[in-house]
């Protein structure tokens, strides 16, 4: 930064890293400073989604009422499950689904639960790491 001559926190959550078991918007869920909010929320402005976050998880997360669209997405334990779903319908295969977007980069070491009409949508040149 040009000019500046005091100490600016540095807050960036690169990437957003899990904390517990929980909800996706939940704020409790991921470890991150205070001033952010949760991976692929609304912007400053209140409209723009944020879709270029990067996400590791390492516990059992679930999507709630909430379409997913990240730019990576790290699932690193095994035996962890990240669940996109509907909340309000039945979790079995009638359920009406979530989706789950990545962009650029998957690592798939954990379990992504699509349940029902779920759907995960990879963009053209997304790279599945060959590891997972």
């Amino acid at each position: 930064m040009v000019n500046i001559k005091t100490l600016q926190e540095n807050t960036a959550p690169l990437p957003y890293y899990s904390a517990k078991d929980g909800q996706w918007i939940a704020d409790n869920t991921w470890l991150r400073p205070a001033v952010w909010d949760y991976p692929n929320s609304r912007g400053v402005d209140g409209a723009t989604m944020i879709d270029w976050n990067i996400v590791v998880t390492r516990h059992n997360i679930t999507s709630q009422a909430k379409d997913i669209r990240v730019l990576g997405l790290l699932s690193e334990t095994a035996g962890k499950r990240l669940t996109i779903a509907n909340p309000t319908g039945p979790q079995n295969e009638n359920n009406s689904g979530q989706f789950l977007s990545i962009s650029h980069y998957l690592l798939l070491n954990g379990i992504i639960d699509l349940v029902g009409e779920s759907q995960l949508l990879q963009d053209v040149g997304s790279l599945l790491d060959a590891s997972s």
